[in-house]
């Protein structure tokens, strides 16, 4: 489970940063005569998705930091010949 914790990490944060902007992209998509609700709405969706994508890289670099610090522990041991 352990070996597997960055590659999963990276998934999840390329997962989550694919879905914050592919369900953002359309809220930012400006209304014609907006109402103050939906001012206020598409504010806090658009709060919202910032957020998961924050999160989303933020699992991304766990992951790649956890990966490249294995890596480097692996290249550091030698070799049992």
């Amino acid at each position: 489970m352990y070996k597997k914790l960055p590659v999963i990490l990276i998934v999840c944060g390329i997962v989550l940063m694919l879905g914050a902007f592919l369900f953002g992209a359309p809220n930012a998509i400006p209304y014609q005569d907006p109402t103050a609700e939906q001012l206020a709405r598409q504010a806090s969706r658009s709060a919202m998705f910032r957020f998961m994508f924050l999160i989303g890289v933020l699992d991304f670099v766990a992951g790649a930091c956890l990966l490249w610090v294995r890596l480097r522990k692996k290249s550091d041991q030698p070799a049992d010949n």
